[in-house]
């Protein structure tokens, strides 16, 4: 049986705020900075980035307080991946306005890139602190308590998320992915089944679940998810070789081998997807091709005993 889940991280989900409008008046003081940052607006538009990030750079230096340009060269330095340029800018934005919360939002999502998962929580925690009803903030600050490795703080923010966003489908999940890592299968289960019932296409939704369902023994309802996820991702060799193992424990034998056989062809270095065509191979009375598939498994897994030992129990059968 295959236990792989492909279990992902949070995922980021940047609330970058582009700042295109500012209150008139604001920046009345120095004219030239206006124009320099609408030009670049317009070039940021355009897709010329480079020109874009030299006339924020031109407006800053005539208002060094023009934190909507902080706020949107710190935004092209995410797009470029320069995520400590970009941790610069948002942090003289927030020092320059700090009554914003996007600013203290945009600001974590830097710390969160540069891998500073307590930094982010404070900034996150200001920013809910001035919108506290702001979805995001709240799934990003969950992806930072994940990355703390506080995983009850992770499960509590994307609760709020989802109260706040009852339909997000990517909450829903990753509140599965916390819950499976706190050790409570359950409710896991229950959060992957309804992000699959938000979006039947979330493919680590269904895969998970079908995991999670096969090591419950539950093979007939692992089927389900187990095939669902086997069709969004034809060619992943562990979606396929869990619907076969869901196929193999309710005696659908001739569907299992040929799912084992595709999981091959997608990865032919799968050991697990090798040991259990083997089995399969095996009951069905093949038994030279489950000593050819065992052998192959023995090879790409070496310290698998379980393997050895069957390989030898059929070897010495096969020679009475």
């Amino acid at each position: 049986m295959d236990r792989r889940r492909q279990l992902t991280s949070l995922a980021l989900f940047l609330i970058f705020s582009l700042a295109s409008t500012y209150a008139q008046g604001l920046f009345d003081a120095n004219r030239k900075a206006r124009q320099a940052f609408d030009a670049a607006y317009a070039a940021q538009k355009s897709g010329q980035l480079d020109k874009a990030i030299a006339g924020y750079q031109k407006a800053l230096e005539l208002d060094p307080g023009f934190y909507a340009a902080n706020n949107n060269l710190g935004f092209l330095y995410t797009k470029q991946k320069k995520h400590t340029l970009a941790a610069e800018q948002f942090k003289k934005a927030t020092e320059s306005a700090p009554e914003l919360a996007e600013h203290h939002a945009n600001l974590a999502s830097a710390y969160l890139e540069l891998g500073l998962a307590d930094k982010a929580i404070s900034s996150l925690k200001e920013a809910i602190r001035r919108e506290p009803k702001k979805h995001g903030y709240h799934y990003n600050l969950a992806l930072a308590y994940e990355r703390r490795g506080d995983l009850a703080a992770a499960a509590t923010e994307l609760e709020a998320t989802l109260k706040l966003k009852p339909g997000m489908a990517d909450a829903q999940f990753q509140l599965g992915y916390v819950q499976e890592r706190l050790g409570d299968r359950d409710a896991a289960i229950s959060s992957y089944k309804a992000a699959i019932k938000l979006d039947e296409k979330q493919i680590h939704a269904n895969l998970n679940l079908g995991a999670l369902l096969l090591s419950a023994g539950a093979f007939a309802e692992a089927e389900s998810p187990c095939r669902r996820a086997a069709e969004l991702a034809p060619t992943n060799a562990v979606a396929l070789t869990n619907l076969g193992y869901s196929l193999a424990r309710q005696d659908k034998t001739a569907e299992a081998i040929a799912e084992y056989k595709k999981a091959i062809r997608a990865d032919d270095d799968y050991a697990l997807a090798y040991k259990n065509l083997g089995v399969a191979l095996a009951n069905s009375g093949d038994r030279s091709g489950a000593i050819d598939a065992w052998e192959k498994a023995l090879e790409l897994d070496p310290q698998d005993d379980q393997i050895r030992e069957n390989l030898g129990k059929l070897r010495s059968d096969s020679r009475k």
